[in-house]
């Protein structure tokens, strides 16, 4: 797992779980600056209601028949992920199978089976098979980085995955703001999806002239597929 995966697993652990000890400053400082709140910690929290929040950043694949994804672990051999992953569609089945009210699934992480340091333009979707689970589950809500193998984007500002720089300004509240939130004071998914999937784009476009679009699976939203405008960025 390379350095960028780490920092996006361990700046989004940070902003759901704020209570803990953290042991590399630096990140803190950058989820902080990135969500525009250096003390956002707690107002974070006070938002964003789920019982358990599973996030991953790292490496997944798309087996040859394209009829499963996997996460990987650091070890495993290319091309063997049959053998060495961890498919999604068992992760999803267990996480449902949780005796929680809502689940909230993050994944910064490339399911292609490319795995090399150049991303071909576009960046277009390379694989027939989602990283979503294949119907809504109850409970369960999954927000992936990217669509059916296309490669996720460095933001060139503090070196984190797009998605996890503008996931984590939406969990800083920006998401429940007009045009794209209701501005109640509270965050649900759809808003967090709608902000962090119109910015992704937005920024994927102006930044690397490339695509990369974030998908969303969730029962209770599930009227929700797409997110393609923007507003202005947030100051």
């Amino acid at each position: 797992m390379d350095d960028e995966h780490i920092s996006c697993a361990s700046i989004v652990h940070m902003v759901v779980h704020p209570g803990c000890n953290h042991a590399d400053d630096d990140l803190w400082m950058n989820a902080g600056e990135v969500g525009g709140r250096a003390d956002g910690r707690n107002e974070v929290v006070s938002r964003v209601e789920y019982d358990d929040v599973r996030a991953d950043a790292g490496h997944g694949a798309t087996d040859a028949a394209q009829t499963e994804t996997y996460l990987l672990p650091v070890d495993v051999e290319p091309y063997r992920e049959e053998i060495g992953g961890y498919k999604l569609s068992t992760l999803y089945a267990n996480l449902a199978r949780l005796n929680a009210k809502s689940v909230l699934v993050l994944l910064e992480t490339d399911y292609g089976r490319d795995h090399g340091p150049l991303v071909l333009p576009p960046n277009l979707p390379e694989t027939l098979n989602t990283v979503l689970p294949r119907a809504p589950l109850p409970s369960l809500t999954v927000l992936a980085a990217s669509d059916r193998g296309q490669r996720t984007l460095i933001d060139v500002t503090y070196d984190i995955g797009l998605f996890t720089r503008y996931l984590i300004e939406g969990l800083a509240g920006n998401a429940d703001l007009p045009p794209i939130g209701n501005g109640d004071g509270e965050l649900d998914s759809a808003e967090i999806y709608a902000f962090t999937a119109a910015y992704v784009d937005l920024a994927a476009r102006k930044t690397f002239g490339m695509l990369q679009h974030p998908v969303y699976s969730s029962a209770a939203n599930s009227g929700l597929a797409t997110a393609r405008a923007a507003p202005e960025a947030p100051q």
